[in-house]
């Protein structure tokens, strides 16, 4: 299925007992040992986590997940992406690189230097490559230019 019937958005406020059901369903795909997301883990999520999400425009289900999350350290701060995933269905529609880019997005409106993407999984790295990543000792990393 093509992204062209999926919408982009941030996780906001407004999000539903189902839509947790459905990042749950996405996160198991992840791994099997993830812990699942409750409503009040969810609202519980520092403001500087970001997490995009991709909807069906036909039903509104969420069908795609992706976090950024903001590390500050001593070296400064920067941007970890992790838990990109796709719904089955909707795989080889490019959706997870419009998550990436999306997260991304916000990444650079936060003045972040680098981003760093945490995956184990050959697929995604390989998106990672090809939205200009870098291996790098902890993941594939981007330095943004801003």
């Amino acid at each position: 299925m093509n992204n062209n019937n999926v919408v982009i958005s941030m996780l906001g406020s407004d999000f539903s007992k189902s839509d947790v059901q459905n990042i749950n369903w996405l996160l198991e795909k992840l791994s099997s040992s993830s812990m699942p997301a409750t409503e009040h883990s969810i609202r519980a999520l520092p403001s500087s986590t970001t997490i995009a999400l991709a909807r069906s425009g036909t039903t509104g289900e969420i069908v795609g997940i992706g976090a950024l999350v903001v590390a500050s350290t001593l070296g400064g701060r920067h941007g970890i992406i992790e838990d990109v995933v796709v719904s089955r269905e909707y795989e080889g529609g490019n959706i997870d690189q419009a998550i990436i880019d999306n997260l991304l997005g916000d990444a650079m409106a936060r003045d972040l230097p680098y981003v760093v993407a945490l995956s184990n999984d050959e697929a995604m790295g390989r998106l990672y490559i090809s939205l200009n990543f870098r291996p790098d000792s902890s993941g594939y990393r981007i330095d943004l230019k801003h």
